[in-house]
């Protein structure tokens, strides 16, 4: 029965259809999966990262819970800014030393940032917030599971809850890797090129991955690979919200090469736009799984236990945000 519901739950994952989700499904689907490989790639089968490679498949699952879930009318007001952050109102206030300095106004809580800083409210975004919260709460899962002393139901309910918030951040990370949910220009609507974003996360991905011999999901996957020893060498010692900041604004150095593609391309053959598009979707893809992995490592430490575990999260509860006392814009 569990088996079942499980099947039915990844139908409706891959069937229901939204008109704008960062990457579609399928994208961020192929960010947490490979980012469980590269978490747990070549650990013998006892050790403990493994279960992530084993569990990659709910991972995808979970990536895609903010949209398909989270973004329903019940919650989508409250959901929707939790999903882009864009820089260039951020940037013209706060410089670079400030951003990544110990004082810096990211690290403030949101409900703080949104009071001191009303001349930036949240329809610019608060994504870099989200995801530290729910790391918060992922840390307060991990610490439990590290003392060991869970057992039975409880410790197979902590460890989907773990594998829940580590999937549902996956998701907002997968966000950052995509060039146009950290920019103003969102949808091309500044530079005459609306219909960009749903053209390059979703239609594009759908298109390469449905083409075998383009396999974007292998691709992804070597590119992610390729960079992974630098990566982690990289960000040692460096916070999750330093490395969401540092994946952001490399997502921002690529706005210009997107749009340029789509000037120069146009949108009338999807299979020729495919090819073009090819290497950069790859690359964002790819560097949205490195951080996710690294988030992932940063959180084991603990033992799981894998013997008739069958649990599953199919609707995660919405987990919403800290409250504002100012009124939302």
């Amino acid at each position: 029965m569990k088996s079942i519901t499980l099947l039915l739950a990844s139908f409706v994952l891959f069937s229901f259809s939204f008109n704008v989700f960062a990457w579609g499904r399928r994208g961020h689907a192929i960010v947490c999966q490979t980012a469980a490989y590269l978490a747990s790639q070549d650990q013998p089968q006892k050790e403990e990262p493994y279960f992530l490679k084993v569990h990659s498949f709910d991972l995808g699952y979970y990536c895609n819970v903010p949209d398909i879930i989270w973004k329903r009318p019940a919650t989508y007001k409250l959901e929707t800014s939790n999903h882009f952050m864009d820089l260039e109102p951020f940037d013209k206030k706060f410089d670079a030393k400030t951003i990544f300095a110990d004082s810096s106004p990211y690290r403030m809580s949101r409900v703080e940032f949104d009071e001191k800083h009303k001349d930036l409210p949240e329809k610019y975004g608060r994504s870099w917030w989200r995801i530290q919260e729910l790391d918060k709460k992922l840390s307060e899962v991990t610490e439990k599971l590290k003392k060991g002393e869970l057992k039975g139901d409880d410790l197979k309910t902590a460890q989907a809850e773990w594998l829940m918030l580590a999937g549902v951040i996956g998701h907002y990370i997968g966000d950052l890797a995509m060039p146009l949910h950290v920019s103003e220009n969102y949808d091309g609507q500044m530079t005459d090129q609306k219909g960009i974003h749903h053209y390059f996360e979703e239609a594009l991905v759908d298109e390469l991955f449905l083409q075998s011999h383009l396999s974007l999901q292998e691709s992804v996957y070597k590119r992610a690979i390729s960079l992974w020893k630098a990566y982690e060498k990289k960000a040692k010692g460096k916070d999750l919200l330093t490395l969401a900041i540092e994946l952001s604004k490399d997502s921002q150095n690529n706005v210009d090469r997107m749009l340029k593609i789509d000037k120069k391309q146009g949108r009338k053959s999807l299979k020729k736009s495919a090819q073009n598009y090819r290497e950069l979707i790859v690359d964002r893809l790819a560097k949205g799984a490195l951080l996710q992995a690294q988030m992932m490592s940063s959180h084991l430490g603990w033992e799981f236990d894998g013997k008739k575990f069958y649990n599953f999260i199919e609707t995660p509860a919405y987990i919403e945000a800290p409250k504002s006392s100012l009124p939302k814009k």
